[in-house]
């Protein structure tokens, strides 16, 4: 692989080769049928009552304590709730709330404002270590104010038959609306905001907390079944929505935390509502965790945050001593250079890498738990060995062997401030300079409390070969140019890596230029390669590493690796069958180029395949965050892609044929330039069998 205007060759040698169940609604049936038309107008013309009721009030904007307009802005918002309740024909609820607001309408704003006494563990409280000049909180605060000049969203009653967030604009889901949630709770309530206090930030915060709760608990019962004779809970289908791990975590946390500082503020069904949103949510969560101890990490952190909200609000120690035991697991699931195995020992992608550390900060600013302080120290050399200048795309990607990211992940903000490592410091305010879209001010929120300015950055070493202990391999950066291979040993129950070796030679930007993302042999194992939407059918092929036996020799300048393994079906997240094809792999890192050799065997005589492959899987960061490079030849055996020069050499595949892979969009597919031996390019109507001493490429004297 090279730079513009310089030989610099990646050479590639391959041979031949307790919970209300069953919930749809929390509204009783209402029959049409039977509906006199005379209580319809009797419910609309209580709302027309109570409605002039809390006009009345004092509390405009330029009039009444603060105390009364938030009162004001609560029960206006209850108002709002019961007509979408009319709406929805859900009469009975809505009546009783409009009686509830008729009778809170009567009290003391200050008695409905009077603060609680059991928001010690209220995240949304806890000073910033910086007030003044904090970027992240400047980001939320003119993010905000932005969107509190547009109309807010009156999101509809839940019903078995209608999702509320279903209406939701494009671009807001119920992972941004959860965030959202969080920012708006933390601009209302946190002493450094300069949105303290403001009505319209309640009532935004307010609008989204009541539909979440209620998608909860009518959603929630879809999800879950209990065994009558012995009270179990299982899950009966696939959770997502309102129950998305990056959504509930934040979402349980706001909706705990409103309630714990302002607990009169709700009313008696608001509050009852929540309630039954809290149980159904921590019952389903519970359930999810009890076949697992800590195996999955960004799973594992994200509902022991669920956990330890469903806990605190319900006064549950049942779930409390859930979330402690699936936190104190995770010391197990960090290695020495701070790496987070994703999933058992796989898949330390940089964005979940940077999911799991931003968990276990917002668990920490709930409990102050020193063990989360413990925890994210650990992690504190990941940014600056694994990460470097950009996050790269191969190392231990065993099932899930395709990502993205447009930036250097470090870790974020929690670490940088608990470490004072000036390199964190350093690679987050490149970060820091970029523009932050103010759509999405709110996520910020995680950063806002931890970001502290006291910490001299300097900037990331360049020139070095290294090993990488988190994936017991190489590691290099020379300028624009970089590569690692992994060769960390997976247990023979799980995926094998994906690949062993990759590079990247960064633009002239410093952004992300072109990736090889894959370099190995492929076994087609089924005629039907492709899905019909045109992805590839990846349970067709086995190349993933099974029973992996390496060494590594480095120097100051390169390093040496080799490593034999057996080829096994993909499966997904489960490990495949093993196939009866072994795969050999040398290559040779400097500071300017890799070199290696990748070959590929039969393990006995007649083994099996519809065709051997060799791939070099290319891309540009995954989706939109490069520019789309085309493959250009430049002679036998030598191809351009961007600014690396590929050369293959000593081969006898009967063909290459490059050709683009869809994935995610269409604006950015992945290039794969695939050898194929003479059955797999002569379009097969079935498996071969293949003598033993067979090899691709064949090595000849």
């Amino acid at each position: 692989m090279s730079l513009p205007g310089s030989r610099l060759l990646l050479v590639v040698i391959m041979m031949s080769l307790p919970l209300v169940l069953g919930a749809e609604s929390s509204n009783p049936p209402v029959s049409a049928v039977h509906q006199m038309p005379e209580a319809k107008a009797s419910l609309h013309d209580r709302l027309g009552e109570v409605s002039a009721m809390v006009k009345a009030l004092p509390g405009t904007a330029d009039s009444g304590t603060l105390s009364e307009r938030l009162k004001k802005a609560a029960l206006e918002v209850a108002l709002e709730q019961a007509k979408a309740g009319i709406t929805a024909a859900s009469d009975a609820d809505a009546r009783t709330l409009l009686e509830e607001i008729g009778k809170a309408a009567t009290l003391s704003a200050d008695t409905m404002l009077a603060p609680g006494k059991e928001s010690n563990t209220a995240s949304a409280l806890r000073l910033p270590r910086v007030s003044t000049h904090n970027p992240y909180l400047e980001r939320m605060v003119s993010g905000a104010t932005l969107e509190l000049k547009t109309p807010d969203i009156r999101w509809p009653k839940e019903t078995a038959n209608s999702k509320a967030f279903d209406s939701a604009p494009l671009g807001i889901n119920c992972r941004t609306l959860a965030i959202k949630m969080q920012g708006w709770l933390w601009l209302l309530v946190n002493p450094a905001s300069p949105l303290q206090g403001n009505p319209e930030v309640l009532a935004r915060f307010l609008r989204i907390a009541h539909a979440y709760a209620d998608a909860l608990y009518v959603e929630g019962g879809s999800f879950l079944k209990m065994d009558k004779s012995t009270a179990a809970v299982s899950i009966v289908s696939n959770v997502d929505g309102v129950f998305d791990r990056y959504a509930l975590s934040p979402a349980s946390s706001a909706l705990r935390e409103f309630s714990e500082i302002y607990p009169r503020l709700l009313l008696p069904s608001q509050k009852a509502l929540w309630d039954r949103a809290m149980h159904t949510a921590g019952s389903l969560v519970s359930a999810k965790i009890e076949p697992r101890e800590g195996s999955y990490a960004v799973a594992d952190l994200s509902q022991a945050f669920e956990l330890i909200n469903f806990g605190l609000y319900l006064h549950d120690d049942t779930y409390l001593k859930k979330a402690k035991l699936l936190i104190e697991a995770q010391a197990g699931n960090i290695y020495p250079d701070g790496g987070i195995a994703a999933n058992d020992h796989q898949n330390d992608a940089n964005l979940l890498h940077d999911s799991s550390t931003a968990q276990m900060a917002g668990i920490y600013e709930i409990t102050q738990d020193p063990k989360l302080e413990e925890l994210l120290r650990k992690t504190e050399w990941y940014g600056p060995v694994s990460s470097g200048k950009m996050g790269e795309f191969w190392t231990v990607a065993s099932w899930k062997d395709l990502w993205n990211s447009s930036n250097a992940p470090a870790g974020g903000e929690p670490v940088a401030a608990l470490t004072g490592n000036p390199y964190l410091r350093g690679m987050l305010d490149k970060t820091l300079q970029e523009l932050s879209p103010p759509k999405k001010w709110a996520e910020n929120r995680a950063s806002v409390a931890w970001y502290r300015d006291d910490v001299k950055p300097l900037p990331l070493p360049d020139n070095y070969t290294i090993i990488d202990r988190n994936i017991n391999g190489p590691r290099a950066w020379y300028g624009r140019f970089n590569y690692a291979a992994t060769l960390r040993p997976i247990p023979q129950t799980e995926p094998g890596i994906s690949t062993l070796m990759g590079a990247h030679v960064l633009s002239a930007e410093g952004k992300i230029g072109q990736i090889l993302m894959g370099v190995y042999p492929r076994i087609r194992l089924k005629g039907e390669t492709l899905n019909p939407d045109g992805r590839p059918f990846r349970q067709a092929y086995a190349w993933p590493t099974s029973n992996l036996q390496s060494s590594l020799v480095m120097g100051r300048s390169f390093s040496a690796i080799s490593a034999s393994y057996l080829l096994h079906q993909y499966q997904g997240c489960n490990k495949g069958p093993d196939t009866d094809w072994r795969g050999r792999q040398l290559w040779l890192g400097l500071p300017d180029r890799i070199i290696g050799l990748v070959e590929v065997e039969p393990t006995k005589e007649g083994a099996s395949a519809w065709g051997v492959e060799g791939i070099l899987r290319l891309g540009t960061g995954g989706t939109v965050y490069g520019n789309p490079n085309r493959l250009e030849p430049q002679g036998e055996g030598v191809y351009r892609y961007g600014d690396l020069t590929i050369n293959l050499m000593g081969h006898n595949f009967g063909a290459i044929k490059p050709r683009e892979v869809p994935f995610r969009y269409p604006s950015a597919p992945v290039t794969e330039l695939t050898l194929l031996d003479e059955k797999g390019a002569t379009d097969p109507k079935g498996p071969s069998s293949y003598p033993l001493g067979t090899h691709y490429p064949e090595l000849r004297n």
